[in-house]
């Protein structure tokens, strides 16, 4: 019997080597007020896109692009672009609930700061209905196919790209300092013909 897999979500996985803490500090330190999009005890910046490092968002973009060239995308009529960034400082004890990035094509996390015992990055089953008939129990080891989350350690520097429709969180900060990333979206346009 032959097994095939379908309908697989790809979640890229790399490291960019800038150090971007003291930027991250220095804009929260700037800005009293910040959003709170999906964070639960922390702070998360206004768009830092004008702001942050070029060669950090074209980092990403090379990423990005590499991506959508590894899932067949159509590089001669698309273009990805970068549409938002932003902060996130989670304090201890806080985490990131359970969301996705709607009307965007792909989305990203890029830890800077990660003290031990910060929480993983978790990301959902497309299928919210996996663990109602594929109990846990039925299963020597949870996988990529069996598992109803997919945990990824949040080490500095790693970057994660991932469909925005992709339901994901980061588990609480256990640990007794911040813990730093960059999130970000990237939508998908037309070439100018």
């Amino acid at each position: 019997m032959s097994l095939d897999l379908y309908y697989s979500v790809p979640v890229a996985k790399t490291t960019i080597d800038i150090n971007l803490e003291p930027f991250c500090i220095e804009q929260q330190n700037k800005s009293i007020t910040g959003n709170l999009r999906s964070m639960q005890n922390g702070w998360q910046s206004p768009n830092i896109i004008d702001k942050v490092d070029p060669k950090f968002s074209q980092e990403i973009l090379k990423e990005a692009n590499s991506y959508f060239y590894q899932i067949d995308g159509k590089n001669d009529t698309w273009k990805l672009h970068m549409d938002n960034m932003w902060i996130n400082v989670t304090f201890p004890g806080g985490s990131n609930v359970e969301h996705i990035h709607p009307n965007t094509f792909l989305s990203g996390v890029y830890y800077v700061t990660t003290p031990d015992s910060c929480g993983r990055i978790g990301f959902k089953h497309p299928c919210s209905f996996t663990e109602y008939d594929w109990k846990p129990q039925y299963f020597n080891h949870l996988n990529k196919i069996t598992g109803p989350t997919q945990y990824m350690d949040t080490n500095p520097h790693m970057l994660y790209l991932f469909p925005s429709w992709l339901s994901h969180y980061v588990e609480p900060n256990k640990s007794k300092s911040n813990r730093i990333s960059i999130s970000f979206n990237i939508s998908i346009k037309e070439l100018d013909r």
